[in-house]
């Protein structure tokens, strides 16, 4: 399976659809950091099943769905997918028939969950399932997170292990086996517990035979009784129905009676109804009437109303027009005053315009002599920048010189002070050298110190590895123990719940004592009943027999609180039909006969039974009642020897369970009946209690003891690793101390040149010091003639000075005669413009009032065709008054004859109403005479539904039924029943009978030979889980094996590669079993001795778990890798060779890697970028990088 395309929609940062394809080889994942990259690594590890959070970088499953962002709501859901391609390799069967296989997985913020393969439901485990053994998974070494690749290395060795057994495919035959171990542990729990029900069926079924037979004769005598009993219910029955019948036809005629009563009423109502539609009909009608009049009335004030305000109107109209005229006279007399007014503003604006000719013919010509004027200026400020600039550099180079002397100066002391240094430095070189050179001599002799302790120590690590080695086995020892007494305490606790079990069921007890404790139990009537008679007692072992032989069945006698709670239980088993039971209450009357240990003796007697029990003071009366009587002696032989002497008045019994009666009956034989079971049940149950708590105080002191060894063992561990841990260090301090003799020969030697470096940079400074003073005196020489220089430009710098003084001169005075020609220009100016605003302002003037005078004319033009219109609308107003007075004077005839009628149809409903009442009353009294009749029909049903209930109750049958049998026979007479009495007194003679009993014997016997064959079938399936587990452990310990020698021989090769040198292997811890022991990496880094893999660099941890990780994937390739940022830790040249090897290898498996080095970002065939537009929401971005290597290959050949 190759991964091609993976979809995410609401997952973390990705809130919309995002689609990403995969294609073979390599493809890089790029994007600045919180962008969204690692989601992408959850994205997969979640599809494939991941169900801790922790690894999701999430505090609950929720955190997977979209949040939300600034501007984005949260969403609902999350769903990723991913579709493999089927290649044909580590497909299971189910889906071999599939091109495509497509996992997802979705998450609702309700907390459901969904998982399918190809569209199709499936579960957690068929995706597990999908995943197993392809090295492709939640936790398989095909994804490594971000920050986890040194991890691999920092594993612990039975951690590291399960990455080996992944790609050795192991671990689908782990799972496997741990499937069928729980099978197998089950199976042994089912088997013990089966193996005892049937042990316990087996001895009840011989009893149960018995009752059946005797269950058989007791039902043929209540069928007898039942048969008279069933003749005379008939009887009744039928007179019931007659009298039923009869109360029936009676209720029909009345009911037929009050039907027909009820239809005249009825239509009465109807017409009622019909006339009170018409009623308020004519109602309506007349409220429309007064409505229409009240209208009339309104319109008439309204018209009123509207004349008054028309002729309001008019004489407002008439005072607008009068207003106008007035207006319109004084504006043509401001329109006169207006056209004189522009006539002078004429005038006034050519003379204006003439003055400002001349003004502006002078300026120019002043501006003209300005600008020459302004040129000679320029002209002379030149010439005077052009020596200042001269004079500039002159004072810049005489600068310099002085800056060049004054460092040529500070040049000579720095050389002479670095003469007197080197002097200094020689010496103190010197004696420094004398000083390293003892060193070396002491750092030699501790060196050899060193290697004398560490030789100590490893004699010492040896010592320490043996008694490490001894507490393993003592503890090994102590825990085989420990777990043969978990079994042993697991075989008593599955056997004593058995037992309790089987107690608390009853089994084996007569079905009415089985119901009644089960009542007992289901009510918690504790405080009514006791509990069985073999509860009270308590027998030991070797007195079990004894007592079964003498009490038998009354073992299974109910022990109550008092007569009134015996009757209870003895009502409801016959109101259920559940058998028969004795009952024993609590008080009892003294026995006839009690025996004592004065009134029977002899050779053989053992004593009263009463004696030999133990019980409960408050349960005396009831042992005194059962055993009162009973002696216990050694044999048969001894019974009769007391017999003949005792009067005749005890019940003896043997210790094999032989009974002689007072009257000398003999009872014998074997004895399987139901007490036997009670007994041993009470003392096995209390027998494997005792036994728990001894063997869990055993097992508590074993454990105690292993914590002891381990505490032991932790203590030798610690004490080993000191002492593994100080021979390392005196391992590290030899290295140190070899490197620090080699750093003191070395630096001796550097010290050395150094002093020949100094005595030579000592005439180096010398010859330095000669060429400065040389510099000097060039110096001072150019000095001298840049001051003669200086001289000359100052004075030519002042004549120049004095003439562009008196340009300046000149053109203010110029400057200033402009400026005055300028003013008055502007003032002439500014008249000019004010007369022509002044022009403007008339002429707008003017048109404005033409304007005003165009409105006024409109205005009254207006008014006089509104006076018009009005009077008009008031001569309309008063026609429609006359009209509206003649149609009221109508309506008001109009409404005096329907008030009449309304009236006389008012009358008539109330007459009906009054006989509808009469009716009414007489339809109520039929009513209650109707109810009386139905109560007494409804007492008939009751009374027939009660003796049918009590016949279904008594005799299981329908009494329907039994009518076509015993309608034609006679009543049963009192013969009949003189005789069925008598039967029943024949069944109370029978004493307690269990009616269930054939049938819980033929039940009973079924679930024996049932449970007898689920037993060799859950034997059988026990032999075939452990045949099954032990092949799984063979080809686990076979493929675990070869998969390690190759992985360890390809880890071999890879890491000097990687590492450009060093050596490097795999060991398995040396445990009994393979398929337990842990696996550790031993590595040596070029140019380094041999030492804790948890002393290497970060970077070199990394490389060493990139040399594992390739090293199982040549081995077992998987159809894709993941790798979240594993180059971050390394440099440069490690980058490019581990990328070399990804290279080579995503010839057959598919890379995707997480990065953000520039040099992975080369190696890649594709890249994705993840970016975040908008704040919280990431995106994608493809690029197809083989594409674009491609068309430059091609150019560049």
């Amino acid at each position: 399976m190759k991964l091609r395309r993976m979809e995410l929609f609401g997952f973390k940062s990705f809130m919309e659809r995002t689609r990403l394809r995969f294609d073979d080889g390599m493809t890089g994942i790029v994007g600045p950091n919180g962008c969204g990259k690692s989601n992408l690594v959850d994205a997969i590890r979640w599809v494939m099943g991941e169900q801790s959070v922790r690894m999701l970088r999430g505090k609950n499953m929720e955190d997977v769905i979209f949040a939300g962002s600034e501007s984005k709501p949260p969403m609902g859901m999350a769903e990723v997918a991913l579709t493999f391609e089927n290649d044909g390799h580590n497909v299971p069967p189910e889906y071999a028939q599939y091109s495509e296989i497509t996992v997802s997985r979705r998450l609702f913020r309700s907390g459901e969950s969904e998982y399918s393969i190809n569209k199709t439901a499936c579960r957690l485990l068929d995706v597990q399932e999908l995943f197993m053994g392809t090295g492709v998974g939640t936790r398989a070494y095909s994804i490594i997170g971000q920050g986890q690749i040194g991890l691999l290395v920092s594993l612990k060795p039975q951690d590291r292990r399960v990455v080996i057994e992944e790609a050795a495919g192991v671990s689908k035959y782990r799972a496997r086996r741990k499937v069928a171990e729980r099978k197998m542990e089950l199976t042994r729990q089912n088997l013990l517990r089966v193996n005892d029900v049937v042990t316990e069926i087996g001895r009840n079924l011989d009893a149960l035979q018995r009752q059946a037979r005797k269950a058989a004769r007791y039902l043929k005598l209540k069928e007898q009784v039942r048969e008279v009993e069933l003749r005379s219910a008939t009887h009744r029955f039928l007179e019931l129905s007659v009298v039923r019948r009869h109360l029936s036809q009676k209720q029909q005629a009345l009911a037929d009676q009050g039907a027909a009563l009820q239809s005249r009423i009825a239509s009465r109502e109807a017409s009622i109804e019909e006339r009170r539609l018409v009623l308020m009909e004519e109602e309506r009608g007349l409220s429309e009437m007064q409505e229409r009049l009240l209208s009339a009335d309104n319109q008439i004030r309204l018209h009123e109303q509207n004349m008054e305000f028309l002729n309001r109107e008019i004489q407002a109209a008439g005072s607008r027009s009068q207003e106008s005229a007035n207006e319109i006279e004084t504006l043509h007399a401001r329109i006169g005053q207006i056209e004189r007014e522009a006539e002078q503003a004429e005038r006034e604006l050519a003379e204006v315009e003439a003055q400002a000719s001349g003004a502006e013919l002078r300026l120019r010509e002043r501006a003209e002599q300005q600008s020459q004027q302004e040129s000679r200026v320029r002209e002379i400020e030149t010439t005077l920048e052009g020596v200042r600039a001269r004079q500039l550099q002159l004072g810049t180079e005489t600068g310099e010189l002085r800056s060049r002397q004054t460092a040529l100066e500070q040049r000579l002391i720095d050389r002479e002070t670095r003469l007197g240094q080197l002097e200094g430095e020689a010496a103190a070189l010197e004696k420094y050298l004398g000083d390293l050179a003892g060193q070396r001599t002491d750092a030699r002799r501790d060196l050899s110190e060193r290697k004398q302790l560490h030789l100590n120590l490893t004699e010492r690590r040896a010592a320490e590895e043996n008694s490490l080695a001894d507490l393993r086995s003592q503890l090994a020892q102590t825990e085989a123990r420990a777990m043969a007494l978990r079994e042993e305490i697991s075989d008593k606790r599955s056997r004593l719940s058995s037992l309790q079990q089987i107690m608390r069921d009853f089994e084996g007890c007569q079905n009415g004592v089985r119901q009644v404790m089960m009542k007992a139990r289901e009510q918690s009537q504790q405080d009514r009943v006791v509990g069985l008679v073999a509860d009270v007692l308590q027998a030991p072992p070797r007195y079990e027999t004894a007592v079964q032989a003498v009490l038998g069945d009354r073992l299974q006698g109910v022990v109550v609180r008092s007569q009134e709670a015996g009757l209870a239980a003895i009502d409801y088993l016959k109101a259920e039909s559940q058998g028969r039971s004795s009952f024993i209450p609590l008080s009892l009357r003294d026995p006839v006969y009690e025996v004592s240990a004065e009134t029977v003796h002899g050779p053989g007697v053992i004593g009263p039974m009463r004696t030999l029990m133990a019980f409960e003071p408050q349960y005396e009366g009831v042992v005194r009642y059962l055993l009162g009587d009973v002696v216990v002696v050694e044999d048969l032989s001894s019974a009769l020897a007391v017999w003949r002497s005792n009067g005749h008045k005890a019940t003896l019994v043997t210790l094999d369970g032989e009974v002689l009666e007072p009257e000398g009956v003999l009872t014998g034989g074997s004895l399987e009946g139901p007490g036997a079971h009670l007994l041993a049940h009470k003392r096995q149950i209390r027998e494997l209690s005792d036994a728990l708590q001894d063997l869990e105080a055993q097992h508590a002191l074993v454990q105690a003891a292993m914590g002891q060894m381990k505490a032991q063992l932790s203590s030798a561990h610690s004490a080993l690793d000191s002492l593994r841990q100080n021979s390392h260090e005196e391992e590290i301090r030899i290295v140190d101390r070899e490197k620090d003799l080699h750093h003191l020969d070395a630096e001796i030697s550097r010290q050395e040149e150094r002093l020949g470096g100094l005595r030579r940079e000592k005439l180096e400074q010398e010859t330095q010091r000669d060429r400065c003073r040389e510099e000097r005196s060039e110096l001072l020489r150019q000095q001298e003639t840049l001051s003669q220089e200086q001289a000359r430009l100052d004075e030519e710098l002042r004549e120049l000075r004095e003439r562009l003084e008196r340009e300046r001169a000149e053109l203010a005075r110029l400057s200033q005669e402009c400026l005055d020609l300028k003013v008055r220009a502007a003032a002439g100016q500014e008249r000019l413009q004010s007369s022509r605003r002044r022009r403007e302002a008339m002429q707008a003037t003017r048109a404005e009032i033409q304007e005003r005078l165009s409105r006024l004319r409109q205005e009254v033009n207006q008014d006089n065709l509104q006076v018009t219109r009005s009077r008009s609308q008031i001569e309309e107003s008063r026609q429609e008054i006359a009209t509206l007075l003649n149609r009221k004077e109508c309506d008001q005839k109009e409404l005096a004859l329907r008030r009449q009628r309304y009236e006389e149809l008012l009358a008539s409903i109330g007459a009906d109403e009054l006989l509808q009442k009469n009716e009414r009353r007489e339809l109520d009294e039929g009513r209650s005479l109707l109810g009386e009749i139905g109560l007494r029909l409804q007492e008939s049903e009751l009374a027939l539904s009660h003796l049918v209930e009590d016949v279904r109750r008594a005799h299981r049958t329908e009494l329907g039924e039994c009518v076509s049998r015993f309608h034609l026979m006679p009543p049963p007479d009192e013969e009949a029943l003189a005789r069925a009495a008598k039967l029943r007194s024949a069944m109370e003679r029978m004493g307690d009978v269990n009616p269930g009993a054939v049938e819980e014997y033929e039940r009973l016997k079924q679930r024996h030979e049932f449970l007898s064959t689920q037993s060799r079938d859950l034997q059988d399936s026990l032999e075939k889980l452990e045949t099954v587990i032990q092949k799984i452990n063979r080809a686990s310990r076979k493929r675990f094996r070869e998969a390690f020698d190759a992985i360890n021989l390809k880890f071999q090769e890879i890491f000097p590669r990687l590492f450009n040198g060093g050596r490097a292997h795999l060991a398995l811890e040396e445990v009994q079993d393979v398929l337990e022991a842990g696996v550790d990496i031993v590595a040596q880094p070029p140019g380094k001795k041999l030492q804790n893999i948890e002393l290497l660099s970060g970077g070199e941890k990394a490389l060493t778990a990139v040399s594992l990780l390739f090293s199982i994937f040549l081995v077992k390739p998987t159809p894709f890798c993941l790798l979240d940022e594993v180059d971050a830790p390394l440099d440069e040249v490690n980058i490019d060779r581990v990328n070399a090897m990804i290279r080579e290898m995503s010839k057959t498996s598919q890379f995707i890697i997480i990065t953000h080095n520039k040099r992975t970002m080369e190696t890649v065939d594709r890249l994705y970028g993840v970016t975040m537009e908008e704040p919280g929401v990431s995106t994608m971005i493809a690029v197809q990088l083989k594409d674009i290597d491609t068309p430059k290959a091609e150019q560049a050949a």
